[in-house]
């Protein structure tokens, strides 16, 4: 085995023990002296895992993944085992614990041990001792996402256990929104901070001192404790401040020893920078001379004086340490030193009060992170760069990304028209960016729009955010809700509002001071117990508006004038505690009042002085009055104080010319007891009296004297005004529509109209009138024309039967319901198609008023019964489907009021259908229409079944339906486009059947005259010379046994499009056909052409 070999089993050996250790399946083994893969080399297995490296590649190795057929290191290492991550890192595994309601010791949130990041909060300023869960090296970060500080204490030794205490440079306090990333260090046994949200320098303090940073800058070095020094000479490269001091500032208490120990210096009260920096040299990096509070250094240096301050610049390099001209000329950031006083004119970089313990700066720009702990104050300006200014928005925008934005802080946006912003790209978790509307319209940032734009782009507000004209957002993007969320808002504000200083919900306090136009003493005023002043002060009443005269009152106004025509729902004038009712103007100039109550408008006076109760008034007329519509029952009261007494009462009198009574209409009592009283109604003929009367017990009398003692009492002396005539324009004696009279004749004569005692003229003309005729026994609805009474229409015998349309001539109905035209059954539902055998069967939208149901079902499936039965009822089955749906005859899964009697179970096929009448004597459904071999009867020998073809030709089509004989018919039509008959107006049958064909058939001769008819008269099919035209019974029964008949192949189908004549005639000029599409019948003309299809029994 060369060294070649022994590389590549290396390798191999290598990968395979990776592969496992990572829960990987391990690949197979390169082949020896194969080519070793790298980043970029073509692969096949997308997902799979290898790891390349060794000597042929200079003892670089890589991890790799197999991804879109390219190998992509994961992992480098070299010879030395120093790894690389060539990708990003991702630290996932963030909690968001319980909120931190009091100080923490060895803190230890559920989650904390799988977490990588704790996104915490408090209710108040809280502490945080110690944290648990340290492990060597492991790295957690800590989020304040709250509103209050969390403060980390540094190694805190009176609580925590000591391993999970912190190792800070002092306390650190996370603000709102701050983090800190914490790795622990397992020798010290204590946590310690990577990183605290701000840049950082690689520049070192020496032991003993801790760095003085700013703006990712390291300042210098502040000494962790207060050592004096033995002197100080700022003026010796020699002897500089770094030296004397460990390379940071000197505490005022070590400037003080140190200047004393030089000769007794005295420190001015106020440590202060004044005048010009001046520098020793470019080249040392010590302190600045001792300069006098005037300014300019003088030619010797009294350290004695107090009128002199003292500064130092230490400068931290990018070199780490002093040591540069560019440092001493101020390139790098100025320290200075301050005890109780200020940074004068000219000062700048940070400023250090002793007194206060606080650093301030003058104005400061971040181009990068700025991370301070603690309280902080920036005495200048903070400014974010980064602004860019996008191209206009000319449409609604999704995920929002113009030019730039990736290095953006601020957008200055504005658009064409309103538009809306759905998301916005560039999310990083922190980051903040100033939206800015510089537009003339507004731009909507629209609220979590699920519709569109990409989730993470999204924004989480409380709502749609419109930031008008000049308006602006602060938003700041939260990486656990994958959301921009607002941090602030504002407008663009002018001078100020001169109320003081206050927020938006806050009172303003006005004390003695007006809400004034121009800032005089003038406009409004309010006093300590809220009443307002306009003009005055102070206010005698609620409201008090200065004029002439003052009236204390709750509202007080001069000049007697509204200055708003108000509205029904705000009248112009209205009262304080009930302010939707008043008065009100309904138009400008209209001259028009409106009296509103709870705010509706009860009545309006017009500019004519007409007044209107619940409606407008009506032009002409003093008063209308109109009811609420919601039920008052009153719309107008006259009360009559007058002791009760007979004959007095109340009303209205229309009063003519001369005091004259026109009429009148009131109330009056019938006698003295105040109990009984009536309705009378006067009016005036020749003189005065009454015309009619409604008395206490509801009976109206027309004419009467007196009370009337009947429901309607109608009275004349004149026998020729006795009755009652509803009249309509005509001319002529016969105009009145409704008239009842009482003649000798009234019920002796039933054909003549004009004999009968109760009439109802249509027209008045007398010809073809409609009316009710009192005949002998008879009761009648039929039409009047030249030929006389004809009560077809309709008419009730004594016997009860009833004749609908059926008999003309006078002729009476000779069943209990005779039809004599068409009639449907409606009602008709399509239920679900029927998926399983069905007991009780109630279809969705099956109720009592339900005639024919259109059935289907998915296979052969039984029906054991159907609800709502009642006596009578009939209620037809139409299979519309192609699967066979059976009736199941007294079966017991039904409840027995539901079930069948149909002497055995019937299957309903493919286009058939079945009538069922409820038997309520039995409880049962019971067959009005099914085929007869249910009821035991059999067929003709070699042709029992309905649709078979007999020995002679002809086809079994069943049953007749009244007689139960044998039906036969021929296998095609007998005629296509015959008329009943080639003339109209005879009464061409004597005695009409309905159900027997060939009694019909009989009474007619075998002539041309009768097409249909000779069609069958001269038939001889089978043999048989007696086939007859069937009667509208059979050919219905035809219809319903059609599907039956077809579905044997016998026959020439009879034709679904068409109708088919049958020998029952409806009238001398009509004939009844059978319409085989839908099974309906009707009547027809004699002359008009229709199909012929003979049958014999």
């Amino acid at each position: 085995m060369n060294a070649r070999e022994a590389a590549v089993r290396r390798s191999n050996r290598l990968r395979i023990r990776l592969l496992t250790l990572s829960g990987l399946v391990a690949l197979a083994a390169a082949p020896a002296f194969a080519a070793e893969p790298t980043p970029g080399s073509a692969c096949t297995g997308v997902g799979n895992y290898t790891v390349s490296g060794g000597p042929e590649l200079s003892g670089v190795g890589h991890l790799m993944v197999c991804s879109g057929s390219v190998w992509n290191s994961v992992l480098d290492f070299d010879a030395a085992a120093n790894s690389v991550l060539p990708y990003a890192l991702s630290l996932s595994g963030d909690i968001s614990p319980a909120q931190i309601t009091a100080n923490q010791n060895d803190y230890n949130p559920a989650g904390l041990s799988t977490a990588s990041v704790l996104r915490m909060s408090s209710d108040a300023s809280r502490n945080v001792t110690s944290l648990a869960g340290g492990v060597d090296g492991r790295i957690v970060t800590l989020m304040n996402i709250g509103s209050n500080s969390i403060i980390l204490k540094n190694d805190d030794g009176a609580t925590g256990t000591a391993a999970n205490r912190f190792a800070l440079a002092g306390d650190l306090a996370l603000t709102p929104n701050q983090a800190v990333i914490l790795t622990y260090d397992s020798t010290a046994s204590r946590w310690r901070a990577a990183s605290n949200g701000t840049a950082t320098s690689t520049f070192s303090c020496p032991s003993g001192f801790t760095k003085l940073q700013s703006q990712g800058q390291t300042l210098g070095c502040m000494k962790d404790s207060v050592v004096a020094a033995s002197g100080l000479n700022c003026r010796d490269a020699a002897t500089s401040c770094w030296n004397s001091y460990g390379g940071r500032l000197p505490t005022y208490n070590e400037y003080k020893a140190a200047q004393a120990s030089i000769g007794g210096f005295t420190i001015h009260a106020n440590l202060e920078w004044v005048g010009s920096p001046s520098w020793n040299s470019a080249d040392n990096e010590s302190c600045g001379g001792i300069e006098p509070t005037a300014g300019g250094i003088p030619s010797s240096y009294p350290y004695t004086r107090t009128d002199h301050a003292y500064r130092c610049f230490i400068p931290a390099g990018s070199n780490g340490g002093p040591g540069s001209s560019a440092n001493a000329a101020g390139s790098d950031t100025q320290v200075q030193f301050n005890d109780g006083g200020t940074a004068l004119g000219g000062d700048g970089g940070l400023i250090y009060n002793k007194a206060t313990d606080t650093l301030t700066t003058g104005a400061l720009t971040v181009n990068s992170a700025l991370g301070v702990t603690g309280a902080t104050g920036v005495a200048g300006t903070l400014a974010l760069s980064g602004d860019i200014s996008p191209a206009q928005i000319t449409a609604n925008q999704n995920n929002y990304n113009p030019a730039g934005l990736s290095t953006a802080s601020v957008l200055r946006v504005n658009s064409n028209a309103s538009r809306n912003i759905t998301s916005l790209a560039g999310g990083a978790d922190g980051r903040v960016v100033t939206v800015m509307n510089i537009g003339s319209f507004p731009i909507v940032l629209k609220n979590d729009d699920g519709a569109t734009g990409t989730a993470a782009n999204r924004f989480a507000l409380t709502g749609d955010l419109a930031l008008a004209a000049k308006q602006s957002a602060m938003l700041m993007y939260d990486s656990t809700a994958l959301r921009w969320r607002q941090i602030a808002n504002g407008t663009a504000t002018g001078s100020g509002d001169n109320l003081g200083n206050h927020t938006a919900t806050q009172n303003i306090v006005l004390g003695s001071n007006y809400l004034s136009g121009d800032g005089g003493n003038e406009g409004i005023a309010v006093d300590a117990s809220g009443k307002i002043g306009i003009g005055i002060t102070p206010a005698t009443a609620l409201l008090t508006v200065n004029g002439d005269a003052v009236v204390n009152t709750s509202l007080t106004a001069f000049g007697g004038m509204l200055g708003s025509n108000g509205s029904v729902g705000t009248p112009g004038y209205r009262f304080y505690f009930d302010p939707d009712t008043g008065l009100y103007s309904p138009g400008d100039n209209a001259n028009v009042l409106g009296f509103v109550t709870g705010g509706t408008e009860r009545a309006r006076i017009d500019a004519n002085g007409n007044v209107g109760i619940g409606t407008s008034p009506v032009s002409g007329t003093r008063i209308s009055v109109a009811d609420s519509g919601g039920g008052v029952s009153e719309i107008a009261t006259l009360i009559n104080s007058s002791p009760a007494s007979a004959g007095t009462g109340v009303g209205i009198v229309y009063q003519g010319p001369s005091s004259i009574k026109l009429g009148s209409v009131g109330a009056m009592w019938e006698d003295g007891t105040g109990n009984n009283s009536g309705l009378y109604f006067n009016t005036r003929n020749t003189s005065y009296s009454s015309k009619m009367y409604l008395s206490a017990a509801g009976d109206l009398g027309i004419g009467t004297i007196g009370v009337p003692k009947e429901r309607l009492h109608i009275y004349s002396t004149d026998p020729a005004e006795t009755g009652l005539t509803i009249a309509t324009p005509g001319t002529g004696d016969q105009q009145a529509v409704l008239n009842l009279l009482t003649k000798s004749n009234g019920s002796d004569t039933l054909g003549d109209a004009t004999s009968a005692g109760w009439q109802i003229w249509a027209n008045g003309d007398g010809s073809t009138a409609f009316g009710a005729i009192g005949g002998p026994n008879t009761f009648g609805i039929g039409f009047v024309d030249g030929a006389g009474w004809d009560p077809a229409a309709f008419q009730i015998l004594p016997n009860g039967r009833i004749g609908i349309g059926t008999h003309a001539n006078g002729e009476l109905p000779g069943t209990t319901l005779d039809v004599g035209g068409s009639f449907a059954l409606s009602g008709d539902i399509s239920p679900a198609q029927i998926a399983a055998d069905q007991n009780d069967y109630d279809p969705a939208e099956y109720d009592i008023k339900t005639s024919v149901l259109r059935l289907t079902s998915d296979a052969s499936h039984s029906i054991t019964g159907i609800v709502d039965g009642a006596d009578g009822r009939v209620l037809t089955l139409l299979n519309v489907g192609s699967n066979p749906i059976v009736l199941s005859n007294q079966n017991a899964s039904s409840a027995a009021a539901n079930r069948f009697a149909i002497g055995a179970d019937f299957t309903i096929g493919a286009d058939q259908s079945v009538s069922l009448i409820y038997d309520d004597t039995s409880q049962r459904w019971r067959s009005a229409s099914l085929p007869f071999e249910s009821s035991g009867l059999v067929g003709p020998s070699g042709c029992a079944t309905i649709g078979d073809l007999c020995a002679d030709g002809t086809v079994f089509a069943g049953y007749h339906p009244i007689t139960q004989e044998h039906l036969f018919i021929p296998t095609t039509d007998q005629g296509t486009t015959s008329q009943w008959k080639t003339s109209t107006g005879t009464n061409d049958i004597a005695t009409d059947s309905t159900y027997d064909g060939r009694a019909n058939t009989n009474q007619v001769a075998n002539s041309t005259t009768f097409p249909a008819f000779k069609l069958c008269k001269d038939l001889t099919t089978g043999g048989h010379s007696d086939w007859y035209l069937p009667s509208r019974v059979e050919l219905y029964y035809l219809w319903s046994v059609q599907g039956t008949i077809e579905a044997a192949g016998n026959i020439t189908n009879l034709q679904n499009a068409s109708y088919y004549w049958s020998s029952t005639e409806y009238d001398t000029n009509s004939a009844w056909p059978q319409y085989f599409p839908n099974g309906t019948q009707g009547y027809a003309n004699k002359l008009t052409a229709f199909r012929v299809r003979c049958v014999r029994r």
